[in-house]
């Protein structure tokens, strides 16, 4: 009886998702537009994903930007060579975001899967 208590109770504290797997959002869609607070609201609900504020580039795995905030040839420079820049209309809807959702679980998978690759490397050295 106390292990079905405790399988019932321990899921919710687990988090089966480890910090260095979750992968980094960058959001730069224009300032106040109504957009910005809808992308946000949706993509912050996923547990495998941190919003990372506009000054960060290092470690940055997604960047979801409106097509007139696209990233200068020089910014890009900034930024890891695997990174996945989302354009994104401001007049989107509800089929945009569950697509959006999509390619975030797809980044987040193949970062999965390259971890897992580079740990077999290791191992197999």
């Amino acid at each position: 009886m106390i292990s079905r208590n405790l399988f019932q109770v321990l899921p919710s504290y687990i988090s089966t998702i480890r910090a260095e797997d979750i992968i980094k959002v960058k959001v730069l869609i224009d300032p106040g537009n109504q957009a910005a607070e809808v992308v946000l609201r949706n993509i912050s609900t996923l547990k495998f994903v941190e919003i990372v504020p506009n000054e960060v580039f290092e470690d940055v795995d997604v960047l979801i930007t409106s097509l007139d905030v696209l990233p200068l040839d020089i910014e890009k420079k900034k930024y890891p060579s695997n990174l996945k820049v989302i354009s994104w209309d401001i007049s989107s809807q509800r089929p945009d975001y569950i697509w959006l959702l999509i390619q975030l679980n797809q980044v987040y998978v193949r970062k999965m899967k390259d971890k897992i690759e580079n740990s077999k490397k290791k191992k197999a050295l």
